[in-house]
């Protein structure tokens, strides 16, 4: 049976689990000669070392380790080095400095480049891998701390790193702030650290191992919906819009996050605009991002398409009772809630039926267009809301282009006509009920 690179990571950690640091070492060195830039191999090197009592050799792989991964443009794995460090001495605080200086706002350093791929190791590696053989474990320590110290001093490092996300926008001084308050965590795999309906008081970044993204159907069944690897940002969406997560997240294997917490992140940015500014930009790109990515809209088209599409959109920020569309009226053009609550509405007679409450990455304002007459209801913003507007112009040449579109519009225009129907059919079934209450006629 051919053995992988993650096999024989797998015999290390149950090494590892046995304390029998050694041999777990001899694999992690063995591990680091043929994959030098694998993070995890040298945090688990500084962990071996430590647990051997060679505490200031640990301290230099930590502290290399921090250094590459800066370099590299790998800040998030850079960070976890400092923590550890951190943990030990709290003199390594100047590491959060030297980062911040790294990759600060205004750094020459932070520019457009695509991030590192994850190393890869599923590739084949040889079966007779040896653990026993001889080696005093003082001379094991060194040769291991030697070899990660000699990989950062021949690496070949890029001119440009890309932004770390919220960090990047603000001078080093807030970066600093900001980031000492970031906490990590090192999870087993199975832990469920993030549950579904939940208040969301926190958010993470991925920067070593796997998860699960999961949630619960109506017959309380586990569907798995996605799985998530390092560089991840989870948990942000419910923290950011105020509302309770609508998913659960659980490691599949061992991990390292970076716990952002809510009341930190508020706190900072009360004292200053430009924490504020850069949670703001942060908001908006991760909001994007997942419009992008799952709105049927943009499903036609490559991910350059989708953001010349997008530019096509106006952006509206409307207080809560803002009017978006009147019943009866001409339709302006499409409407995509970016984030917010908007309730739609239509009079019946002289009552006015509730038909539906829209969120995030509904679209509404389709109806009219489509079929080129009067809008058929009303559209309030529920509460603050961020509105994505594109004209009926550009709308209707969109949809005369692209047929696909014009098919999705179609049955979306179906389907909320068949449900004003049904609500509007309710309402009036309702009216003409009677219920009898302690001999009190009750008319709902």
């Amino acid at each position: 049976m051919t053995r992988t690179m993650k096999d024989i990571l797998g015999l290390a950690g149950e090494f590892k689990a046995k304390r029998e640091w050694v041999r777990a070492l001899k694999i992690y060195r063995l591990v680091l000669e043929a994959v030098p830039q694998d993070y995890e191999t040298r945090l688990n090197i500084g962990d071996a070392l430590m647990a051997m009592g060679e505490e200031e050799l640990a301290r230099k792989v930590w502290h290399e380790t921090f250094r590459y991964d800066m370099r590299m443009g790998q800040p998030v794995q850079a960070i976890v080095a400092a923590k550890r460090l951190m943990a030990q001495d709290r003199v390594h605080e100047a590491l959060l400095k030297e980062l911040a200086a790294f990759y600060h706002a205004e750094s020459e350093h932070v520019g457009r480049t695509s991030r590192l791929a994850p190393v890869d190791l599923e590739v084949p590696v040889r079966d007779d891998v040896d653990t026993d053989y001889a080696i005093e474990p003082g001379a094991l320590a060194r040769q291991s701390a030697e070899l990660v110290l000699s990989i950062g001093q021949q690496a070949s490092f890029p001119q440009k790193v890309p932004p770390l996300p919220i960090l990047s926008d603000l001078p080093p001084d807030l970066f600093c702030e900001l980031l000492a308050t970031v906490d990590l965590r090192r999870l087993d795999p199975g832990v469920a650290f993030l549950k579904e309906g939940e208040n969301a008081e926190t958010f993470y970044m991925l920067a070593r191992g796997k998860v699960r993204i999961f949630k619960s159907d109506p017959m309380g069944r586990r569907v798995e919906l996605a799985q998530l690897g390092e560089g991840s940002i989870l948990g942000e969406m419910a923290l950011l819009t105020a509302s309770p997560r609508t998913a659960s997240v659980e490691t599949i294997e061992d991990s390292d996050l970076l716990e952002f917490s809510k009341a930190d992140l508020t706190r900072i940015s009360e004292e200053s605009i430009l924490v504020e500014a850069a949670l703001d930009r942060f908001t908006r790109e991760r909001l994007v991002s997942n419009l992008l990515a799952t709105n049927p809209l943009f499903a036609p088209f490559d991910r350059k398409q989708r953001y010349e599409l997008l530019s096509r959109f106006t952006v509206h920020e409307v207080v809560p009772s803002t009017l978006l569309v009147k019943q009866g009226s001409r339709g302006q053009g499409l409407f995509i809630i970016l984030y917010g609550e908007v309730d739609v509405t239509k009079l019946d007679g002289d009552e006015e039926v509730l038909l539906a409450t829209l969120k995030a990455g509904d679209v509404f304002g389709e109806i009219s267009l489509i079929k080129d007459q009067p809008t058929t209801a009303t559209v309030k913003s529920v509460r603050h809301s961020t509105m994505l507007f594109l004209p009926r112009e550009y709308f209707t040449s969109l949809v005369t282009a692209i047929p696909e579109l014009r098919e999705y519009f179609d049955n979306l225009s179906e389907q909320r006509l068949t449900q004003t129907a049904k609500a509007l059919e309710e309402a009036q079934y309702l009216e003409s009920v009677d219920i009898v209450f302690d001999d009190e006629r009750i008319m709902i």
